[in-house]
């Protein structure tokens, strides 16, 4: 169960299933705003306009989750409210042995339907895999089987928030395999239209190519001593602004560059 809050929790999720599919367990992936899909385009909608606008209100939201705990229950409430429906028809739909969430929200909508004794989640393994280096309040609940932590300072973090149902395991980062593959660099800087002899320096703001990515390139593209190159991601208005800064070069949605 993932959410497509940007993209590295739906990233983690397809990287689980990869490697659980090459031990021949049979994977499904669900997106929780889906769940109720008025309020969960609301809330990627307002969850963008943050990331990509307002970023202090973004940090005053973990903030918040932080140090106000009665936010987290509001949360639950919420969840309960208007995803579980849906979300205890996925599952007895899919039948899961063992269920794994890689976005907060339906960790903690999974949390509660095991303390209300939902018949949907009483005999499944239920676990929460961590995407983040850093855990707020929201991504553990009491009642989940398993936390999966991508670092040891996770898993420590993710202890002291409370008294755990199950263990805090570091399992470390998954991710796509083709990020491990060292390949040819002079070809695949022929094949993306890069310089073959310029220092390059890669400028990433994940999928929706967030930050100040356009400031960065600029400064860097009014320097001799590298060319910048921006990951866009899908972010098609930073492409087409960085595209108009002489010297930058920019690099759309993902392209496939041979390997071998």
């Amino acid at each position: 169960m993932s959410a497509r809050l940007g993209g590295g929790h739906d990233g983690a999720a397809r990287a689980i299933a990869d490697r659980l599919a090459a031990h021949e367990v049979h994977t499904h992936i669900v997106d929780f705003l889906d769940a109720s899909p008025r309020l969960g385009s609301m809330i990627e909608t307002v969850f963008r306009v943050e990331v990509e606008r307002a970023p202090w209100a973004y940090r005053l939201e973990f903030e918040l989750w932080s140090h106000v705990p009665a936010l987290t229950h509001v949360a639950r409430r919420l969840f309960r409210r208007f995803f579980s429906e849906q979300l205890t028809r996925w599952i007895e739909s899919y039948d899961p042995d063992l269920i794994i969430a890689t976005h907060p929200f339906p960790a903690q909508l999974l949390g509660e339907l095991r303390v209300r004794g939902h018949p949907a989640v009483r005999q499944r393994v239920l676990a929460t895999f961590l995407t983040d280096f850093s855990v707020h309040p929201m991504w553990v609940h009491p009642a989940i089987d398993v936390h999966l932590a991508v670092s040891d300072s996770a898993a420590v973090q993710a202890k002291r928030r409370g008294h755990l149902r199950g263990p805090v395991r570091r399992v470390g980062p998954f991710v796509d395999p083709r990020f491990h593959a060292v390949g040819d660099r002079a070809r695949a800087r022929r094949e993306l239209g890069l310089p073959d002899q310029a220092t390059l320096a890669l400028i990433v703001g994940g999928a929706w190519g967030v930050g100040k990515l356009v400031e960065t390139a600029r400064s860097l593209a009014s320097s001799s001593e590298v060319t910048p190159v921006v990951l866009c991601g899908r972010n098609d208005d930073l492409l087409r602004r960085v595209e108009a800064i002489p010297g930058a070069i920019a690099v759309g949605r993902p392209t496939r560059v041979d390997r071998s």
